[in-house]
């Protein structure tokens, strides 16, 4: 038999189940979540630029660029190699890929910069004193289906200007014959 005092408090089983429910929905969702979330690509690689399928926005491109970068969890190094009017210039970053900021010397100035995602592509934010004038730039790296090519949009804020720039690269080894006779050429 049934005590009648009971009978108006709810049962243990009817309260937990809508709990137990709402827990499930939620961690499924999460995991469903998670699984449609892209891999972010592994940047890895020693890229030369490609000046032809490059726009520099009006600046003057360098004679010759080669960046290595090395991707691994959320670090992420870029070391760069270049050779421009004013002559060789070699330098090298460290950042993380999960947001915190990261302070690098450039020439001898403090530059800051935080990267976060937006699906595959990798956003790095970047901002400083770059001697007197206050700069910003925004880059947007993205790497092509078949791993070959790295692109590079960049918007610069700085000096009372804006300019926006396309940088397109491609691996060391399959670009070696021509950056051979593009340096011929420009010799």
């Amino acid at each position: 038999m049934s005590n009648p005092a009971s009978s108006n408090r709810p049962h243990r089983h009817s309260l937990l189940a809508p709990a137990l429910a709402a827990a499930f929905l939620i961690v499924a969702g999460s995991a469903a979540a998670a699984l449609s979330m892209p891999t972010p690509p592994d940047f890895s690689g020693t890229w030369v630029l490609n000046i032809d399928h490059s726009d520099p926005g009006g600046e003057r491109p360098p004679q010759s660029k080669v960046q290595i970068v090395e991707h691994k969890g959320t670090e992420l190094v870029i070391t760069i190699d270049e050779v421009d009017e004013r002559g060789p210039v070699h330098g090298t970053a460290r950042y993380t890929t999960d947001g915190q900021d990261c302070v690098n010397d450039v020439f001898g100035n403090p530059i800051t910069s935080s990267i976060s995602w937006e699906g595959a592509i990798m956003i790095m934010r970047t901002w400083g004193k770059f001697g007197d004038a206050d700069i910003t730039l925004l880059d947007r790296w993205s790497i092509s289906p078949d791993g070959k090519t790295l692109t590079i949009a960049r918007q610069f804020h700085g000096q009372g200007r804006v300019v926006d720039q396309t940088v397109g690269a491609m691996p060391k080894a399959a670009l070696r014959a021509k950056l051979v006779s593009m340096n011929k050429a420009a010799a």
